[in-house]
Protein backbone atom coordinates (compact mmCIF):
# COMPACT_ATOMS: atom_id res chain seq x y z
CA UNK A 1 0.00 0.00 0.00
CA UNK A 2 2.71 2.92 -1.34
CA UNK A 3 1.63 6.52 -1.05
CA UNK A 4 -0.16 7.88 1.64
CA UNK A 5 -1.10 11.29 1.80
CA UNK A 6 0.12 12.97 4.82
CA UNK A 7 0.45 16.63 4.14
CA UNK A 8 -2.53 17.81 6.87
CA UNK A 9 0.02 17.13 9.66
CA UNK A 10 3.24 18.51 7.93
CA UNK A 11 4.23 22.18 8.48
CA UNK A 12 6.37 21.98 5.56
CA UNK A 13 3.51 20.92 3.66
CA UNK A 14 1.00 23.37 5.25
CA UNK A 15 -1.62 24.32 2.30
CA UNK A 16 0.29 27.04 0.26
CA UNK A 17 -1.54 26.53 -3.26
CA UNK A 18 -0.53 28.95 -5.14
CA UNK A 19 -4.42 29.21 -7.10
CA UNK A 20 -5.98 32.71 -7.61
CA UNK A 21 -9.71 32.85 -5.96
CA UNK A 22 -11.11 34.61 -8.81
CA UNK A 23 -14.88 35.01 -9.08
CA UNK A 24 -17.13 37.16 -11.65
CA UNK A 25 -17.68 39.82 -8.74
CA UNK A 26 -13.72 40.15 -7.92
CA UNK A 27 -11.30 39.14 -10.61
CA UNK A 28 -8.76 41.22 -8.95
CA UNK A 29 -8.38 38.72 -6.11
CA UNK A 30 -5.80 36.77 -6.72
CA UNK A 31 -5.76 34.38 -3.39
CA UNK A 32 -8.05 34.35 -0.54
CA UNK A 33 -6.54 32.61 3.39
CA UNK A 34 -9.63 32.98 6.01
CA UNK A 35 -11.18 36.11 5.99
CA UNK A 36 -8.25 37.73 3.83
CA UNK A 37 -7.87 38.17 0.56
CA UNK A 38 -4.68 38.87 -1.58
CA UNK A 39 -5.79 41.37 -4.69
CA UNK A 40 -3.93 42.42 -8.11
CA UNK A 41 -3.61 45.71 -5.84
CA UNK A 42 -1.30 44.36 -3.21
CA UNK A 43 1.02 42.90 -5.53
CA UNK A 44 1.15 45.96 -7.95
CA UNK A 45 2.27 47.79 -4.60
CA UNK A 46 4.68 44.76 -3.65
CA UNK A 47 6.23 44.75 -7.44
CA UNK A 48 6.51 49.13 -7.40
CA UNK A 49 8.46 48.60 -4.35
CA UNK A 50 10.81 46.19 -5.91
CA UNK A 51 11.13 47.96 -9.00
CA UNK A 52 12.81 51.09 -7.53
CA UNK A 53 15.84 49.27 -8.35
CA UNK A 54 15.39 48.39 -11.93
CA UNK A 55 12.65 47.09 -14.34
CA UNK A 56 11.42 43.86 -13.80
CA UNK A 57 11.26 41.06 -16.55
CA UNK A 58 8.12 39.32 -17.16
CA UNK A 59 9.65 36.44 -15.24
CA UNK A 60 10.58 38.25 -12.44
CA UNK A 61 7.19 39.63 -11.88
CA UNK A 62 5.64 36.23 -12.32
CA UNK A 63 7.97 34.41 -9.71
CA UNK A 64 7.44 37.27 -7.79
CA UNK A 65 4.73 36.90 -7.63
CA UNK A 66 4.19 33.11 -6.75
CA UNK A 67 6.29 33.56 -4.00
CA UNK A 68 4.06 36.83 -2.59
CA UNK A 69 1.41 34.37 -3.10
CA UNK A 70 2.93 31.37 -1.07
CA UNK A 71 4.35 33.99 1.91
CA UNK A 72 0.28 35.44 2.15
CA UNK A 73 -0.97 31.66 2.37
CA UNK A 74 0.83 31.24 5.29
CA UNK A 75 0.41 34.56 7.32
CA UNK A 76 -1.92 36.76 5.55
CA UNK A 77 -2.51 39.22 7.96
CA UNK A 78 1.05 39.92 8.62
CA UNK A 79 1.85 40.17 4.65
CA UNK A 80 -1.00 42.33 4.20
CA UNK A 81 0.34 44.82 6.74
CA UNK A 82 3.43 44.62 5.60
CA UNK A 83 2.60 45.75 2.25
CA UNK A 84 0.31 48.88 3.79
CA UNK A 85 3.31 49.91 5.58
CA UNK A 86 5.85 49.53 3.06
CA UNK A 87 3.28 51.10 0.42
CA UNK A 88 3.07 54.20 2.77
CA UNK A 89 6.71 54.79 2.95
CA UNK A 90 8.04 57.67 0.80
CA UNK A 91 10.26 55.74 -1.71
CA UNK A 92 14.16 56.13 -0.53
CA UNK A 93 16.36 57.63 -3.77
CA UNK A 94 19.22 54.86 -4.93
CA UNK A 95 20.78 55.84 -7.95
CA UNK A 96 23.04 53.09 -7.76
CA UNK A 97 20.76 50.53 -6.57
CA UNK A 98 22.84 46.72 -5.93
CA UNK A 99 20.79 43.73 -7.31
CA UNK A 100 22.60 41.43 -5.00
CA UNK A 101 22.67 43.28 -1.68
CA UNK A 102 24.82 40.27 -0.54
CA UNK A 103 28.43 41.69 0.77
CA UNK A 104 28.74 38.67 3.02
CA UNK A 105 27.73 35.96 0.45
CA UNK A 106 30.77 34.48 -0.59
CA UNK A 107 31.50 33.05 3.07
CA UNK A 108 28.01 31.58 3.34
CA UNK A 109 27.93 27.74 3.42
CA UNK A 110 27.57 26.08 0.02
CA UNK A 111 23.84 25.28 0.70
CA UNK A 112 22.96 29.19 1.91
CA UNK A 113 24.33 30.31 -1.30
CA UNK A 114 22.29 27.81 -3.55
CA UNK A 115 19.20 29.18 -2.38
CA UNK A 116 20.53 32.99 -2.55
CA UNK A 117 21.48 31.85 -6.35
CA UNK A 118 18.34 30.08 -6.76
CA UNK A 119 16.06 33.32 -5.45
CA UNK A 120 18.42 35.89 -7.70
CA UNK A 121 17.22 39.30 -7.18
CA UNK A 122 13.50 38.26 -5.86
CA UNK A 123 13.95 38.63 -2.39
CA UNK A 124 11.52 41.03 -1.86
CA UNK A 125 11.42 42.43 1.88
CA UNK A 126 13.66 39.77 2.88
CA UNK A 127 16.85 40.92 4.97
CA UNK A 128 19.67 38.04 5.13
CA UNK A 129 22.37 39.91 6.62
CA UNK A 130 21.16 41.83 9.69
CA UNK A 131 22.15 40.45 12.78
CA UNK A 132 18.66 38.83 13.54
CA UNK A 133 18.98 36.82 10.45
CA UNK A 134 22.41 35.80 11.54
CA UNK A 135 21.66 34.81 14.73
CA UNK A 136 18.21 32.59 13.41
CA UNK A 137 20.48 31.14 11.20
CA UNK A 138 22.84 29.89 13.60
CA UNK A 139 20.12 27.96 15.38
CA UNK A 140 18.77 26.46 13.06
CA UNK A 141 21.93 25.07 12.16
CA UNK A 142 22.43 21.01 13.59
CA UNK A 143 18.46 21.47 14.27
CA UNK A 144 16.80 18.86 14.41
CA UNK A 145 12.60 19.53 13.60
CA UNK A 146 10.07 16.64 14.54
CA UNK A 147 6.36 16.43 13.71
CA UNK A 148 3.97 13.99 14.24
CA UNK A 149 0.18 12.66 14.59
CA UNK A 150 -1.42 9.29 15.51
CA UNK A 151 -4.95 8.54 15.23
CA UNK A 152 -7.16 5.33 15.39
CA UNK A 153 -9.70 2.94 16.68
CA UNK A 154 -10.79 -0.74 16.65
CA UNK A 155 -10.63 -0.97 13.35
CA UNK A 156 -7.27 0.06 13.14
CA UNK A 157 -5.42 3.49 12.90
CA UNK A 158 -2.66 5.46 11.17
CA UNK A 159 0.13 7.81 11.98
CA UNK A 160 2.89 9.86 10.63
CA UNK A 161 5.90 11.56 11.06
CA UNK A 162 7.92 14.22 9.79
CA UNK A 163 11.76 15.37 10.66
CA UNK A 164 13.79 17.69 9.16
CA UNK A 165 17.22 17.68 9.53
CA UNK A 166 19.40 21.26 8.95
CA UNK A 167 23.06 20.52 8.79
CA UNK A 168 25.55 23.74 8.83
CA UNK A 169 26.79 23.41 5.80
CA UNK A 170 23.48 25.09 4.27
CA UNK A 171 21.41 21.36 3.33
CA UNK A 172 18.73 19.83 5.09
CA UNK A 173 17.80 15.99 4.32
CA UNK A 174 13.64 15.55 5.42
CA UNK A 175 12.20 12.26 6.22
CA UNK A 176 8.70 11.85 5.86
CA UNK A 177 6.82 8.38 7.35
CA UNK A 178 3.53 6.97 7.48
CA UNK A 179 1.78 3.78 8.78
CA UNK A 180 -1.70 2.77 8.30
CA UNK A 181 -3.09 -0.17 9.86
CA UNK A 182 -6.55 -1.95 9.26
CA UNK A 183 -8.15 -4.83 11.40
CA UNK A 184 -11.62 -5.75 10.99
CA UNK A 185 -13.18 -9.11 11.23
CA UNK A 186 -11.91 -11.95 8.32
CA UNK A 187 -9.20 -8.95 7.55
CA UNK A 188 -5.84 -7.42 8.52
CA UNK A 189 -3.87 -5.36 6.51
CA UNK A 190 -1.11 -2.74 6.92
CA UNK A 191 0.45 -0.29 4.64
CA UNK A 192 4.07 2.06 5.22
CA UNK A 193 5.73 4.59 3.13
CA UNK A 194 8.90 6.51 3.85
CA UNK A 195 10.59 9.22 1.68
CA UNK A 196 13.53 11.04 1.77
CA UNK A 197 13.80 14.68 0.62
CA UNK A 198 17.33 16.30 0.13
CA UNK A 199 17.90 20.15 -0.68
CA UNK A 200 19.13 23.25 0.68
CA UNK A 201 17.83 26.39 3.31
CA UNK A 202 18.66 29.53 4.05
CA UNK A 203 16.66 31.68 6.40
CA UNK A 204 15.76 35.50 6.38
CA UNK A 205 14.31 38.03 8.89
CA UNK A 206 11.62 40.13 7.96
CA UNK A 207 10.42 43.76 8.62
CA UNK A 208 7.47 43.00 10.76
CA UNK A 209 9.41 41.07 13.24
CA UNK A 210 8.94 37.32 11.89
CA UNK A 211 11.93 35.43 10.68
CA UNK A 212 11.45 33.00 7.43
CA UNK A 213 13.05 29.92 6.37
CA UNK A 214 13.32 28.78 2.89
CA UNK A 215 13.88 25.12 1.93
CA UNK A 216 14.84 24.57 -1.87
CA UNK A 217 15.04 21.52 -3.68
CA UNK A 218 15.07 19.97 -7.31
CA UNK A 219 13.67 16.34 -5.03
CA UNK A 220 10.46 15.64 -7.57
CA UNK A 221 8.59 15.24 -4.05
CA UNK A 222 9.15 19.17 -4.12
CA UNK A 223 8.74 19.96 -7.84
CA UNK A 224 4.83 18.32 -7.66
CA UNK A 225 3.96 20.75 -5.25
CA UNK A 226 6.10 23.75 -5.67
CA UNK A 227 7.38 24.06 -9.20
CA UNK A 228 10.23 26.28 -8.63
CA UNK A 229 11.68 24.33 -6.00
CA UNK A 230 11.75 26.93 -3.53
CA UNK A 231 8.88 26.63 -0.05
CA UNK A 232 9.19 29.69 2.27
CA UNK A 233 7.75 29.51 5.57
CA UNK A 234 7.31 31.71 8.56
CA UNK A 235 8.41 32.03 12.04
CA UNK A 236 6.74 33.62 14.43
CA UNK A 237 8.67 32.80 17.69
CA UNK A 238 11.41 30.22 18.62
CA UNK A 239 13.17 28.99 21.70
CA UNK A 240 15.35 26.07 22.54
CA UNK A 241 13.32 23.45 22.40
CA UNK A 242 10.24 24.42 19.54
CA UNK A 243 9.79 26.48 16.73
CA UNK A 244 6.25 28.10 16.20
CA UNK A 245 4.68 29.37 12.90
CA UNK A 246 2.25 32.38 13.52
CA UNK A 247 -0.93 30.55 14.08
CA UNK A 248 0.40 28.66 16.79
CA UNK A 249 1.33 25.61 15.79
CA UNK A 250 4.36 24.15 18.03
CA UNK A 251 7.12 21.63 16.48
CA UNK A 252 10.05 20.27 18.26
CA UNK A 253 13.43 21.18 18.47
CA UNK A 254 16.52 19.62 19.36
CA UNK A 255 20.22 19.73 18.74
CA UNK A 256 21.57 17.35 16.31
CA UNK A 257 24.76 17.33 14.71
CA UNK A 258 25.13 16.12 11.10
CA UNK A 259 27.71 13.58 10.16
Amino acid sequence: MKTIQINSIIFFFISMSIVSCQTSQDSKVLAVQGEYSLTKNHLEKHLSDLSAAGELSKEEIQSEKLLLIAMFKEAPEEILASLEETHTMPPTPNPTPDPAPNPASSNLAAGHQQVRAALGTDIGQMQFDTEKAQQFRTFMANSLLSSGSSSGDGSGGRSASNKIQFCADGSYVEYRSAHLGISVPGMDASGYDEDQIPGYWEVAALPNGMQIILLYSTHHLMLEDYPTGLLPFFVGQYAQDFVALPNGDGFSRTMNYCN
